[in-house]
């Protein structure tokens, strides 16, 4: 079990790298547009991402935990990198 994980987890990192930086690039040009553009209110992250449904099978769990892992967190972490950078 720990070499699938390792595999799984390896695997998910390798498509988290890419997602960080084009997600951050996302977040800059909507700085650029939120600073630019007076009728957008506040800049901030959705966050109505999909959770587990319940009494899901282990292909859909194991599918929300890949997608949670990658595409969510290299979101989340790219806005409070740029925030926390622009914030310097």
């Amino acid at each position: 079990m720990f070499i699938v994980l390792f595999t799984i987890n390896f695997i998910s990192f390798i498509v988290y790298i890419p997602l960080l930086y084009l997600c951050s690039i996302y977040w800059i040009l909507k700085t650029v547009h939120y600073s630019t553009d007076f009728s957008v209110s506040e800049l901030k992250p959705y966050g109505d991402f999909d959770h587990t449904p319940e009494g899901a099978s282990l292909y859909v769990v194991c599918k929300f935990y890949i997608i949670g892992h990658t595409f969510q967190k290299a979101y989340l972490n790219s806005f409070s990198m740029v925030y926390k950078l622009l914030n310097f």
